[in-house]
């Protein structure tokens, strides 16, 4: 019997010890003795019992072969998954924005004539393109799955371009796609009779609300430095009452993660536990225009979040995301995880169409020509195969440095643009790696659920 490369060991108390398959998911208590007889491949030492549930939960295989064949099935099972997922498009009408926020990730970018607006006419030849991918891409729907449009800018949810958003809300019907929307949600209110009218088309919309109104207002203001707090909380509202699910993310850093508490009671207070309202933290990985003064080390501000929770339970209100947050709900939530290959739309089927004729990959390249896979104008397109087929290499098994790594499978590679502000530019061809060992063990450490199993 050979055990895998791919098994965490995080002990829960003094006795008993969790075992997680980084592969499967799979995750199972272990005594000591089992513990310390699977560290020191003492597997002679192992009970008859012990080996079979080794076993079966593919925590170890008969043989080397068996496990070299089951990982390169997987590797291709994978693949040719990711390969054929559904497409997404996001939809860029313009750069423009109508706040100055402290933190602007566009700001750090190379955008050139931010104040441009879409016509019409390149929406059009927008969904041109779109079609020209779906109809020739090898993917097919599962029961009740869509094509999904995400409307980001800029801030896509100006006046000016409310007959543009209007056009892609009909088209994405027309083609009966789901839209979601990126906004700082200022502008909702003049939105609200077209989100009424496509009601059954918007997916959700996506608000960033960093914390109660002094803390918010001094990172997300407009341009004339008053603050945007009021009038998203009253946008909020009229959201909720047209029963239209609206994600509200909180950019943390060293700046606002005490302010969370604070945050949490405005929110409990004002909107209870309502279903449509989905409150979430992430913890910022990259400064944008301030920086990296402010960002928090990802393994100290789980730690700090999870304290802070421990202590005030109405933090429960928000859900974490995390890089391993994928792989750990669905442990703790016992639902199926999904190993990858690839770290994020960027490297599969994701495509981001701007209103400067550009096609790109990531949304972090955007505005960079290094990174543009296609240029579009009077609906005559040109896709540079190269770059593109670049996106799809960038997997675990093709990555050196990856393709033994024991936590390839959650971590698909990484984003090879989360330190780009600091590096200035990014590549395609290179890994950048997260330390998964500490943050799976601070998560398992700090949350509640281990230690109420045992």
């Amino acid at each position: 019997m050979i055990l895998i490369n791919e098994l965490e060991f995080t002990r829960i108390d003094t006795d008993t010890v969790l075992l997680l398959n980084l592969i499967n998911g799979a995750a199972d208590f272990v005594c000591n003795d089992t513990f310390e007889n699977l560290v020191n491949n003492r597997l002679d030492k192992l009970t008859e019992d012990d080996i079979a549930v080794l076993v079966d939960r593919r925590h170890a295989f008969i043989d080397k072969d068996a496990y070299k064949r089951f990982v390169s099935d997987l590797n291709l099972h994978i693949d040719s998954c990711e390969r054929n997922s559904t497409p997404n498009f996001v939809l860029i009408p313009t750069y423009a924005c109508n706040l100055n926020c402290s933190y602007c990730f566009e700001s750090s970018y190379s955008i050139d004539n931010k104040g441009a607006f879409f016509d019409i006419a390149d929406v059009m030849v927008q969904f041109e393109i779109i079609d020209y991918i779906v109809d020739k891409g090898t993917f097919s729907l599962v029961d009740g799955e869509r094509i999904n449009v995400t409307i980001m800018g800029g801030e896509p949810l100006l006046d000016k371009n409310y007959d543009n958003i209007k056009v892609i809300l009909e088209q994405s019907k027309k083609r009966n796609f789901s839209v979601d929307i990126i906004s700082n949600g200022v502008n909702v209110h003049n939105f609200i009779p077209l989100f009424l009218a496509f009601k059954d088309t918007i997916d959700h919309i996506q608000i960033t609300l960093d914390g109660t109104q002094k803390t918010h207002d001094s990172r997300r203001m407009f341009h004339d430095k008053s603050g945007s707090f009021d009038i998203i909380i009253k946008n909020l509202s009229l959201l909720v009452d047209i029963g239209v699910a609206t994600f509200v993310r909180v950019n943390v850093d060293s700046q606002n993660i005490k302010n969370l508490v604070e945050l949490a009671g405005v929110l409990d207070a004002k909107f209870g536990s309502c279903e449509c309202l989905k409150p979430y933290i992430y913890l910022l990985q990259d400064g944008g225009c301030s920086g990296e003064v402010n960002i928090v080390k990802e393994e100290d501000g789980i730690e700090k979040i999870f304290k802070l929770e421990n202590s005030n339970p109405c933090l429960k209100i928000f859900s974490k995301r995390y890089h391993p947050s994928h792989f750990i709900g669905s442990v703790i939530n016992d639902m199926p995880y999904q190993p990858m290959l690839r770290h994020c739309g960027a490297s599969k089927n994701q495509y981001i169409l701007d209103n400067k004729y550009n096609i790109y990959k990531c949304w972090h390249g955007i505005g960079n020509d290094d990174y543009r896979v296609g240029t579009y104008e009077n609906g005559i397109f040109y896709i540079d195969e190269f770059k593109l087929n670049s996106w799809f290499k960038r997997n675990t098994v093709l990555l050196e440095m990856c393709s033994e790594c024991k936590y390839r499978y959650i971590c698909g590679t990484g984003c090879p643009a989360a330190r780009h502000i600091a590096n200035e530019s990014f590549e395609v061809d290179k890994p950048n790696c997260v330390e998964y060992e500490k943050l799976i063990k601070v998560i398992i450490e700090n949350s509640e659920y281990f230690t109420k199993l045992l």
